[in-house]
């Protein structure tokens, strides 16, 4: 039951920065003209860290033990959030964000793998399935949790999501 919950906050904390990043440039004071194409370049490069973060997971967890594995982006994940949130500049930021994209794709890969080891064989396409429905609602949580606190604070989203990595280390 572990790696459904880790699935879903994950991914509902990954999904929380998209909607925002926009408006998080423009508190920043990045001219209007450049804020979508920073925004475009930044939700991209994120994307592919996530991507490459899942594959080195994958391949170290074959070494080190998913358990001891997962804490590290989870604990890493902590202080750059803590920095994101007092972040000041765009490319500070930019920085930032890709370095939790680098740390964030590793965990799903690590809960799916932690889940594989503990779903018997006949029922793995049973497991996966609920496995991503999980992470999906997590994936559409994200973005209405973070329309919810932009209209406290931008920063709001930030500071919520230490406190998922938080939990999801405990």
């Amino acid at each position: 039951i572990l790696p459904v919950f880790l699935l879903f906050f994950i991914h509902m904390s990954v999904r929380t920065f998209n909607p925002i990043i926009p408006l998080f440039f423009e508190e920043l004071r990045i001219g209007t003209g450049q804020i979508a194409a920073i925004s475009g370049a930044l939700i991209s490069v994120s994307a592919f860290g996530e991507a490459l973060s899942a594959w080195i997971s994958g391949t170290l967890s074959n070494r080190i033990g998913v358990r001891k594995l997962i804490f590290v982006p989870l604990g890493i994940g902590i202080v750059v959030l803590i920095a994101i949130v007092t972040v000041q500049t765009a490319g500070g930021f930019f920085v930032m964000r890709v370095a939790l994209a680098l740390l964030s794709g590793g965990t799903m890969t690590l809960a799916f793998t932690a889940a594989s080891r503990v779903i018997p064989g006949d029922q793995r396409g049973a497991g996966f399935g609920i496995l991503s429905s999980t992470s999906m609602f997590g994936g559409a949580a994200g973005p209405l949790i973070a329309g919810i606190l932009a209209g406290i604070s931008i920063r709001t989203v930030f500071i919520f999501n230490i406190f998922i990595y938080a939990t999801m280390m405990v």
